[in-house]
């Protein structure tokens, strides 16, 4: 039964920053509702526009989010070694397995 505990607890802590995220896009996807519709002929004259502009200062720009992300990954695995190591010391035998 301690070990179902431990193992609970640890899921809880690992789903906690999914929920949270799920929350912020929810957050996010209410406001864009809210904004104007326009119409077909400015949606079309806007993007032929946008895909022909060429802006490198744009991938400096986004080197930010890219590092966001690399560190949102190195985070995500570091816990997942984390909680194998200690789920294999409480789980874990006294004895050598051979």
């Amino acid at each position: 039964m301690k070990k179902l505990i431990i193992f609970l607890v640890m899921l809880a802590l690992m789903l906690a920053p999914i929920s949270c995220f799920a929350q912020a896009a929810a957050s996010t996807s209410a406001e864009s509702v809210t904004t104007e519709v326009t119409t077909e002929a400015e949606t079309e004259a806007a993007t032929e526009a946008e895909s022909f502009m060429f802006e490198p200062y744009n991938f400096v720009d986004n080197l930010k989010y890219m590092l966001s992300g690399m560190v949102g990954i190195l985070v995500v695995i570091g816990l997942i070694v984390t909680v194998t190591v200690i789920l294999n010391k409480v789980t874990g035998r006294g004895g050598k397995n051979k």
